[in-house]
């Protein structure tokens, strides 16, 4: 079936996804399986070939499309190779760095965006709760101010590159209907001194640090 949604730009784009992908996953798909993990090499190859950025404006290191087809386009070629594959590097570029973008305050962007776009650090987000699967509206996680600190109460589970991951973005909720969304480098220590906090949704805290009362995402550092 002929699709009219892409022009010549998204095709020649695919092209340069499909390429990439027959080079560098394919060959190694059966690999990437038996390890039940992307490994670094991919990320950094996918960064390098401009494909973790589409949502990450050029002053951070992405290419800043604005068009939310070539995303597709790129879905749909991972896709063809790997669902699972798809579905982390979608979580990584499409669902998570776009927090940071639209979110983080002007330090976290410089200090984030252009390795989370050259691969180099990797993105997960805590959504999804035990008995409540991914309804924000039903989160049970919970951020409560105490003086200048958060305390963050609550489980997750099904973490989409959560092994993995550098960095952790979890979402839970303040008092009223405000979502808050905390930043875990998952490289150090679960004490709250690789915790940060911003606000989705409102205003944008600077500088927190969260402590917190798990740290699963930080196991890394543990």
């Amino acid at each position: 079936m002929d699709r009219t949604i892409y022009s010549d730009d998204h095709e020649d784009f695919r092209d340069t996804c499909a390429a990439f992908l027959a080079k560098k996953v394919s060959p190694n798909i059966e690999e990437y399986i038996e390890q039940k993990a992307l490994p670094r090499d991919f990320w950094l190859a996918a960064g390098e070939q401009g494909l973790l950025g589409l949502e990450i404006p050029e002053e951070f290191g992405g290419s800043g499309a604005e068009d939310f087809r070539f995303n597709a386009v790129w879905a749909e070629e991972l896709s063809k190779v790997s669902a699972a594959a798809a579905s982390c590097v979608g979580i990584h570029a499409d669902i998570t760095a776009p927090y940071i973008v639209e979110l983080g305050t002007q330090e976290q962007k410089e200090r984030w965006l252009p390795k989370i776009a050259s691969g180099e650090t990797l993105l997960a987000i805590g959504m999804t709760e035990p008995g409540g699967g991914s309804d924000l509206a039903a989160l049970k996680t919970t951020a409560v101010r105490d003086g200048d600190e958060w305390v963050i109460n609550g489980s997750k589970t099904f973490i989409t590159n959560g092994y993995s991951a550098d960095l952790v973005e979890r979402a839970a909720l303040r008092f009223g209907d405000q979502c808050i969304v905390v930043a875990i480098d998952a490289k150090r220590r679960a004490d709250g001194s690789g915790w940060e906090v911003y606000l989705a949704g409102g205003r944008q805290e600077t500088g927190i640090e969260a402590v917190a009362w798990a740290a699963e995402a930080a196991r890394r550092g543990a």
